[in-house]
């Protein structure tokens, strides 16, 4: 019996599996059969959409249906950082309120050191979220630059690699991309 493995591991096996996809999507509607696959509309968006969209397609929003734990995290974190930034431009605070007030920031009652936090991909210690993402930590003065990262790596770069190819299910067809009506 056949497999349906690709064969191929790593970080073309992700790609390989999403073109497969696209093409027994593209098959099907072409031949105008019904398929019994429960996308989400998150998915379905993203394999209707040109590949350099997807960017702009994806946000924290989108976070939390890819990834809840996650979502949750980042949301406390991005907290902190409206914090920080509502104590840095408070200029009724003397400078030695607004440094007390920026240090009483924590995350769930520890402060965000404590967490050793690096620039790594959480759950993934071996994908750097920055060249020598290993050996920086996380503080509140490059929390945005995190954030950003870890929302642009879930999303964004993942994303975009893993569904490039898939413009041609609506290309090959007759049916309109969803993505028309966001240019518009």
């Amino acid at each position: 019996g056949g497999s349906l493995r690709s064969g191929r591991e790593g970080k073309h096996a992700l790609p390989d599996r999403f073109r497969l996809l696209g093409r027994l999507i593209a098959k099907a509607l072409q031949d105008n059969r019904l398929l019994d696959i429960n996308l989400s509309p998150l998915l379905f968006k993203l394999l209707a959409c040109p590949a350099a969209s997807v960017g702009s397609l994806l946000t924290r929003t989108e976070l939390s249906q890819v990834d809840p734990a996650l979502a949750k995290t980042v949301s406390k974190l991005s907290a902190m950082l409206e914090q920080k930034q509502a104590a840095e431009s408070n200029s009724s605070l003397s400078p030695a309120k607004r440094a007390s007030a920026i240090a009483a920031i924590n995350y769930d009652g520890a402060p965000l050191e404590s967490l050793y936090l690096d620039f790594t991909c959480p759950g993934h210690p071996d994908v750097e979220l920055c060249e020598g993402g290993t050996g920086k930590a996380v503080t509140l003065d490059n929390l945005e630059e995190y954030i950003e990262a870890v929302v642009d790596a879930t999303l964004g770069r993942c994303a975009s690699i893993a569904l490039s190819p898939s413009p041609f299910i609506f290309s090959h067809t007759s049916l309109k991309s969803p993505c028309a009506e966001q240019r518009g």
